[in-house]
């Protein structure tokens, strides 16, 4: 009968004659994790340069460049774990009878991917776009696998679930080539209006950007206490839209100050 120590030795011999093996192993492993990683940034370089070459979306190519390198992942994984012994049928095997419970886990991330998918083939937005959904707006940097980043206005970048921009009403900002600037302005009692409404009209269709098809309109929109409210509707160039409200109220003000018009006040009669 074998004793306790005999057991401990033939334990210890075992492991001395499977360490150096097991060590190999191991080092094999993380040469070929870093090998592979260079390799698949590599490729997904090749990817992307040959997709740019050809004058593919900007979109497709970065989602194409993400699916390459987790598909090239995937496969490395699988390889690590053929080293090491353990087949990968009987890997798969055991993920299959799990499935149930991996479905339910991986639900909100397998949604996403689809979503991804989806967000490329319907292209509501594409890189560069200034959108508003799910409670973000800003410029989109990147759509992932998964997420999209989104740059706020704050600068802040913003990971936004896949499946919960697909599901939300998207606001896109950028698709039209132009955009209607719209200028509400309070003025005062006794204010010739058409006279202020050339003015301001002839101000803003100064500004550079402006559409050169559709000309700065103006109309009175109401009347409340203080005076007449008039609207100026000028249609720009999407990409200056920004610039252009910024310009026109400038411009206002410039009309303002150069006419003389007072500040507008609630009318009073006098008793």
């Amino acid at each position: 009968m074998i004793s306790i120590h005999e057991s401990i030795q033939q334990f210890q011999s075992q492991i001395l004659l499977q360490a150096p093996l097991l060590l190999m192993k191991i080092l094999g492993a993380f040469a070929l994790w870093a090998g592979a990683g260079v390799l698949i940034r590599g490729l997904r370089k090749l990817l992307v340069r040959g997709l740019e070459r050809r004058k593919v979306d900007a979109t497709l190519t970065v989602y194409a460049g993400h699916t390459l390198g987790f598909g090239l992942r995937l496969f490395t994984i699988f390889i690590i774990l053929g080293i090491f012994g353990i087949e990968t049928t009987s890997f798969s095997a055991v993920i299959a009878a799990a499935g149930v419970a991996i479905g339910v886990a991986w639900s909100g991330l397998l949604s996403n991917f689809a979503a991804g998918i989806f967000l490329i083939l319907f292209r509501p937005f594409k890189l560069g776009d200034t959108i508003m959904a799910a409670g973000v707006t800003g410029v989109v940097r990147e759509i992932g696998l998964f997420a999209t980043l989104i740059d706020s206005g704050e600068n802040l970048c913003h990971f936004v679930g896949n499946n919960k921009l697909f599901s939300d009403n998207i606001l896109n900002y950028s698709k039209n080539p132009t955009r209607i600037a719209q200028f509400k302005v309070q003025l005062p009692h006794g204010v010739d209006t058409e006279h202020a409404i050339s003015r301001f009209v002839s101000a803003i269709s100064s500004i550079e950007g402006m559409g050169k098809d559709q000309p700065v309109t103006g109309e009175i929109l109401e009347f409340n206490p203080a005076g007449p409210v008039i609207q100026i509707r000028a249609a720009c160039r999407t990409a200056v839209h920004g610039s252009v409200v910024a310009e026109g109220n400038r411009k206002i003000a410039g009309v303002f100050r150069a006419e003389g018009y007072l500040f507008p006040s609630p009318y009073r009669r006098e008793p």
